[in-house]
């Protein structure tokens, strides 16, 4: 998974959401629909949740912004053709979550000495596509933190780091080069490669080391005699 910590110039931003379906059991209803769905103006099913995330179609090649559910400053920019490029009606879903320590993958890798300032979850749908959930041009990922929070914390904004969990080693480890953005109060980075699934990250203090899973078996070993 590629990450980079270059800027990104984002204009014209939009949001998409698409269309609320419901199921159809009139044969005389279902026969129109399946043409629109062939026609790509409507989305699919798929197992995404319900009233949860946000649908864009790969096939309009616009700037697409997919915000968190629970703080708008955080989001991710896909720039057009971020996938490739694709037909109308290629539409994918994502999801962006703030979540607590606990609910994260591997917490005692995070919690078990100092709590983060903040937890991600990000999830990505490819609605079946055929895009594959692979970023060949980078997103723009914007993940913000509290000024208020860390003033009650006495954490210094400057030593803030951010952090991911890697499926490949189930370890979380810090993303390279990623410094906050002290006039944003956020981090600010170019995120590439495969995301079908799901990605999460903490932004953690600069003290904090995290514990790779073999090293926490260890511990709770010492802590058991």
């Amino acid at each position: 998974m590629g990450v980079h910590t270059q800027w990104m110039t984002i204009h014209h931003l939009r949001r998409v959401s698409a269309p609320a379906t419901r199921m159809v059991t009139s044969p005389a209803l279902a026969a129109p629909i399946l043409a629109l769905l062939a026609l790509g103006l409507l989305m699919p099913v798929s197992s995404a949740r319900a009233g949860a995330g946000e649908w864009f179609d790969l096939g309009k090649r616009q700037v697409d912004q997919i915000h968190c559910a629970s703080d708008s400053t955080a989001f991710e920019a896909f720039p057009p053709d971020a996938f490739g490029i694709f037909p109308t009606g290629s539409w994918v879903w994502e999801d962006i979550a703030e979540v607590q320590c606990n609910q994260i993958r591997w917490p005692e890798q995070v919690c078990w000495t100092q709590l983060p300032v903040r937890a991600f979850r990000v999830e990505f749908n490819d609605g079946g596509c055929g895009c594959g959930g692979f970023v060949a041009i980078p997103s723009t990922l914007r993940l913000s933190y509290d000024p208020a929070v860390l003033a009650a914390r006495d954490l210094n904004e400057s030593d803030l780091r951010l952090a991911y969990n890697d499926p490949s080693t189930r370890s979380w480890r810090p993303v390279e080069g990623a410094i906050p953005n002290l006039d944003e109060n956020a981090f600010i980075v170019q995120w590439s490669g495969e995301i079908l699934g799901v990605r999460e990250y903490v932004i953690v203090p600069t003290q904090f080391v995290p514990v790779v899973s073999r090293t926490w078996s260890r511990i709770k070993s010492l802590l058991a005699e």
